[in-house]
């Protein structure tokens, strides 16, 4: 007999001073894993609990940048673990290695994240398999999260709807970020939903067709 997988939905909150897409994945039994702590991702959690209630299971940062991570502190005090990338974690660890990035106004504490990620690491949550893919080159340490039973994925700042990540900031790479988007993002499934770390969502296929950014060539 066929394994009967949870019922998923996604859940996006745009957060903080840059509209950070935070997401919430949860499972018919009302267990969930968030997706990036952005600026105000806590309270926008717990907000939306009150009338949802669940139990967050981890939180998966997909790099090391502030309105990314910002949040991830006040998570872990309520016991929820924190995983990232083994580069970028240094980053969250020390954010004054990227003050001068941070707006003045922000506050992004330090957060010694519970677990460390490598590319090809596979995670179980929620009743669903996670694959962790690693898209360096907006940041050393950047991770998108693929669900294969699902055919989503959370790409961060790497893949964008028609376009990609920075890569002019301290750590970016332009040919790594796209070696690694057409060599692990865009051999997923064309119908494969994208879910990027700002603005709405795209599919592989599209991103195949229609970005000019994957037409590039090293």
């Amino acid at each position: 007999m066929a394994e009967t997988l949870p019922k998923l939905t996604c859940e996006r909150f745009p957060c903080g001073p840059i509209r950070t897409n935070m997401y919430l994945v949860l499972n018919s039994l009302r267990q969930s894993v968030l997706i990036d702590a952005a600026p105000g991702s806590f309270d926008a959690y717990a907000k939306f609990s009150q009338s949802n209630s669940n139990h967050l299971s981890a939180v998966l940062l997909t790099h090391g940048h502030w309105d990314h991570f910002s949040d991830a502190a006040r998570f872990q005090a309520e016991g929820v673990a924190i995983y990232v990338s083994v580069t970028d974690g240094a980053w969250i660890r020390r954010p004054e290695y990227v003050r001068d990035f941070v707006p003045g106004e922000l506050d992004a504490k330090p957060c010694a994240a519970n677990f460390y990620l490598n590319h090809g690491d596979s995670l179980n949550f929620i009743g669903v398999k996670w694959q962790v893919l690693a898209i360096g080159g907006h940041t050393p340490g950047g991770l998108a999260y693929y669900l294969p039973s699902m055919q989503w994925v959370f790409t961060g700042d790497s893949l964008f709807a028609g376009t990609i990540g920075r890569t002019d900031l301290p750590g970016g790479n332009h040919a790594q970020l796209i070696g690694e988007i057409q060599d692990r993002l865009l051999q997923l499934p064309p119908e494969t939903q994208i879910f990027p770390g700002h603005g709405g969502s795209s599919t592989i296929g599209y991103e195949i067709n229609e970005n000019p950014f994957t037409q590039t060539k090293f």
